[in-house]
């Protein structure tokens, strides 16, 4: 399959250098320290079963410098997709889809109202993993899964293309039955211990291990919960102790991307999770005051980290 992949983090680095090893024809636009080191190294994952390198790789920060592809794979943050769409039209034809894999819930209408709903294809990806240095990523935890569909959560026979591109290079990926269901679940495991992790400046197993800040997570998660169901998504009821428990399982050092962004004085996601909680809620008349509380501790860090990005 040829496949463009937009943003090379440690998601982008990942799947890119997976696909490339399983042969697939793999592009990249990168930017800055990043695409210097992967245009002239190449790309290292190192994971549990050992280091994966690849490259060098064919990288630009310029799409024009690349024909269409069959998929466009964003792995750019969430806040940065409505800025990046321009950037794409390049690798776009008739037949491209544009897989979104953001946190939130966001960005497949940003795509298809700025590229075309034909094109758009919402995802999401269950993967821990971080840029160590330029050109180097770490794969920690468990082995990549993919859940995406077409604009309406169907299949379809470029979904089953991509499901099989993607299972040759090891990572799982399925159209599920419900593609909104588990988009919310997501929505409500990352945008609580993103946020709580963010407030506490703690790792997950830190926080989990207080009282108060456990109780704070699960009413963050439960409050999520309602706004979905107010907004006609059929969560299951057993979705809160699901995801505590699953959250348990985590290795303790683990933090939230947008946790990390946060504490390093970065722009981060976080009015495309918790600020989209309480923007959605309000829409739909559901109170969520632990949210709010969230989003009103962590917003005045972020809008310094944005002001002095300029």
């Amino acid at each position: 399959m040829q496949v463009a992949i937009i943003g090379v983090g440690g998601v982008g680095a990942v799947l890119g250098a997976r696909l490339i090893d399983a042969g697939h024809e793999t592009v990249f636009v990168a930017r800055g320290a990043q695409l210097r080191a992967i245009t002239e190294r190449g790309i290292t994952v190192e994971q549990a079963e050992g280091r994966l390198a690849v490259g060098p790789v064919r990288a630009s920060a310029d799409a024009n410098d690349f024909k269409p592809v069959e998929l466009v794979v964003l792995c750019v943050k969430a806040w940065q997709v409505a800025d990046v769409c321009e950037g794409v039209r390049p690798l776009l034809d008739d037949r491209t889809a544009v897989l979104t894999l953001q946190n939130g819930i966001d960005a497949p209408e940003i795509v298809a109202s700025r590229l075309g709903a034909h094109h758009a294809m919402p995802g999401l990806i269950r993967i821990i993993s971080y840029l160590i240095e330029p050109g180097l990523v770490r794969d920690d935890g468990f082995s990549p899964q993919i859940m995406f569909g077409e604009l309406d959560g169907s299949a379809s026979e470029r979904t089953e293309a991509v499901i099989e591109a993607m299972s040759s290079a090891g990572i799982e990926a399925m159209v599920p039955e419900d593609l909104a269901r588990e988009m919310w679940r997501k929505l409500l495991f990352i945008a609580s211990t993103s946020a709580v992790g963010a407030a506490t400046r703690v790792s997950f197993g830190s926080f989990l291990a207080q009282g108060h800040a456990r109780t704070v997570l699960r009413e963050c998660q439960l409050e999520i919960a309602r706004v979905a169901r107010a907004a006609g998504v059929d969560l299951p009821d057993s979705v809160v102790e699901q995801t505590m428990a699953f959250t348990d399982g985590l290795p303790a050092e683990t933090t939230a991307s947008m946790q990390r962004d946060i504490m390093a004085s970065r722009p981060s996601e976080l009015f495309d999770q918790t600020g989209a909680v309480v923007r959605i809620a309000s829409q739909l008349g559901v109170d969520v005051p632990v949210n709010q509380a969230l989003l009103g501790v962590l917003e005045p860090q972020e809008r310094v980290a944005r002001a002095e990005m300029g």
